[in-house]
Formats: C-alpha cells, sequence, structure tokens
C-alpha cells in the first residue's frame, strides 16, 4: 500500500480534478456521478486483487513449498 505522505497527494489531484469537472457538489458526490473509487480504495482494490491472486495460484512461488 502508498503511505498517507505518497496517497495524499494522488487525491488532491483527483479532487481538484473531478472539481473542475463538477464545481458545486462535494468531493463525495463528484465521485458518486463520475463513478470513481478514492484513491485509497482504488489502491486497497488493486492490492486485494493481487494477493487473492497469489493465494489462489498453490504454484506461486511465494506458496511453493
Amino acid at each position: 500500500m502508498l503511505s498517507n505522505q505518497d496517497r495524499d497527494p494522488l487525491e488532491k489531484i483527483q479532487r481538484s480534478a473531478t472539481r473542475t469537472i463538477l464545481p458545486d457538489i462535494s468531493y463525495q458526490e463528484r465521485l458518486e456521478v463520475l463513478c470513481l473509487p478514492t484513491v485509497y480504495n482504488f489502491i486497497f482494490e488493486i492490492v486485494k486483487t493481487h494477493f487473492t491472486r497469489i493465494a489462489d495460484d498453490p504454484e506461486h512461488p511465494l506458496l511453493a513449498k
């Protein structure tokens, strides 16, 4: 996962970009209208998918005995 120090600037960019598109509503509303996750949720889902793939593959080098 990214540290807060790395994630916060990315979230700030997303906030700014969505504000340009939809300036009159809150960030959470903009995410809902645009069908976007927060940066934290986006990264969390990528990491979860990656580790699930590893866990489901008995041949993966991290799991091989």
